[in-house]
């Protein structure tokens, strides 16, 4: 019986032991493979068991047996490693102590070190327990986040905007440097948890209250311009953004605002404001002064017309009477002088007609309506050449875009244009004209070209003054007025006038007028 017992018993005692040994193989397959880094070491520092991630982690080949080997120095300073055993001897545990340590290869790691030191059972310290959490990684994120954070709140502390962070009452939970300033404090950390209340009379305070409830209701409030102060009564200007803070979850929490200070900006608009009353008197004025300026410029045209041109036709007139009835009474020479002065009075008599041409250019009313030009390019030159210019001329007209615009006016444009290729070219064998046309940037753009004298392009810019001629008038007649016409009455329609050319090839006059858009 007792034989049996013993049997027994010790059939439970292997059974036990075959437990532990399987616990112990989990707990060792487990601990194999943990990202943890797990050791247990004598108090002399002889490794007793590690795992791979204590390998891995102070630099050891992963599969290294490090069992009997003493454990190398892998603290930076071994201040800390003296500071760090002490606690351990005096508490017994430590946990998520962070260690600045080095690898075998002395590359400098930080890790989460936890530790526990496991006695006999005498009392006697016979090892210490430990795991190890590389923390290098994490460490590295951490500082540059922090770096970031400190760049970010130099950078919000750099800008002259106030901007403010506020929870549900109001009260402040960050703000810049600027925004301290105006509320009268030294530093953002002054404001904090504090409410303008602390800071403005009562009826103040209430209004920016009034608006962030607003704002807490999901009510932003977005570029406001506001009169206000400063908490010490300084009078400014303030445009002023307020939005609602809210957390992961979607809950308002608070409010963002930033408020720039507008006050000169504000300034210089209402000195605006006046300068512009000042600029509209003063238009109002100078038109007043233009009504009267082109009342007697009328009155001048009238006495130019009626007054002026009656003694000029009244010389031409009495010299063409003396050289019919005094004939034979006088020699060549009489003739000849009589008959400079016809030529001269007929010129003069040319110049002023073209004068009150340009005079009315400048006062008469334009009646806009759309215009095929070119039928009217085609119906001028048949109006301006003479008939028996034409055969010798070659002329092309391209299809011109359709006007919209004065057509009284245009027609002059065209017969002043026409009259000048004609006239410039008429020393020529055969005459080329060529009138296209093509719409570029909004604009119709009209041109005449022909292979007459051409000019100097150095003075391309004289051509469409008053009086201007880049040729004489012994070569070719005329008052100098025609182009200084045509320029007014493109000007006049929003248009522009150019020319190019050179001498002994020809001449191209450009003209463009807006395209009419849509209604």
């Amino acid at each position: 019986m007792k034989a049996m017992k013993k049997s027994s018993t010790s059939e439970s005692q292997s059974k036990t032991e075959i437990s532990l040994q399987e616990c112990e193989h989990k707990f060792r397959e487990i601990v194999k493979y943990l990202d943890e880094g797990y050791y247990v070491v004598t108090i002399d520092g002889l490794i007793l068991d590690h795992n791979q991630a204590f390998n891995r982690i102070l630099g050891f080949d992963i599969d290294q047996d490090l069992k009997g080997v003493q454990l190398p120095e892998f603290w930076q300073n071994p201040d800390e490693r003296k500071v760090y055993l002490d606690k351990l001897i005096t508490t017994g545990i430590i946990r998520n102590y962070l260690i600045n340590a080095k690898t075998i290869n002395g590359e400098k790691i930080v890790v989460l070190a936890n530790s526990h030191l496991v006695k006999d059972e005498q009392g006697r310290l016979v090892r210490i327990e430990g795991t190890y959490n590389d923390f290098t990684e994490r460490k590295r994120t951490e500082k540059a986040l922090e770096d970031e954070r400190n760049m970010l709140r130099t950078l919000i502390d750099l800008l002259p905007t106030f901007i403010f962070v506020k929870d549900r009452e109001s009260r402040f939970l960050a703000a810049n440097v600027a925004c301290a300033h105006f509320m009268g404090v030294t530093s953002p950390q002054e404001l904090i948890g504090k409410s303008d209340a602390e800071f403005y009379q009562a009826d103040a305070a209430a209004g920016f209250r009034s608006d962030e409830l607003g704002v807490f209701e999901g009510i932003p409030v977005v570029d406001k311009e506001e009169g206000s102060s400063s908490p010490n009564g300084t009078p400014l200007d303030l445009l002023t953004t307020k939005l609602p803070l809210r957390d992961g979850e979607g809950n308002i929490i608070g409010l963002v605002g930033a408020s720039f200070d507008i006050t000169e900006r504000k300034k210089t608009e209402k000195e605006l404001f006046s300068l512009n009353i000042q600029l509209e008197q003063r238009v109002i004025e100078r038109t007043s002064q233009l009504v009267t300026v082109n009342k007697e410029l009328e009155a001048f045209a009238y006495s130019v017309s009626h007054d002026l041109r009656a003694p000029l036709r009244a010389i031409d007139g009495f010299s063409k009477f003396v050289l019919e009835d005094y004939e034979n009474k006088l020699d060549s020479e009489g003739k000849r002088m009589l008959n400079l002065i016809r030529s001269n009075t007929q010129k003069m008599d040319q110049l002023i007609t073209d004068l009150l041409a340009l005079s009315r250019v400048t006062r008469s009313e334009l009646n806009f309506s759309g215009i095929d030009m070119t039928q009217m390019a085609f119906s001028m030159f048949k109006e301006t050449a003479a008939t028996d210019v034409p055969d010798k001329i070659s002329i092309k007209v391209d299809q011109l875009p359709e006007a919209y615009a004065d057509p009284t006016y245009m027609r002059q444009v065209w017969a002043n244009l026409i009259a000048n290729a004609i006239k410039f070219s008429s020393k020529m064998k055969k005459t080329i004209i060529e009138i296209c046309g093509h719409t570029e940037d909004g604009f119709n753009v009209y041109y005449i070209k022909d292979n007459g004298v051409g000019f100097n392009p150095e003075y391309a810019h004289k051509l469409f003054g008053v009086f201007q001629r880049l040729h004489k008038s012994d070569d070719f007649e005329g008052t100098g007025v025609g182009l200084a016409i045509v320029h007014r009455i493109i000007n006049r329609h929003g248009g522009k006038v150019w020319a190019e050319g050179e001498e002994g090839k020809g001449a191209t006059f450009y003209f463009s007028l807006p395209v009419k858009k849509s209604d």
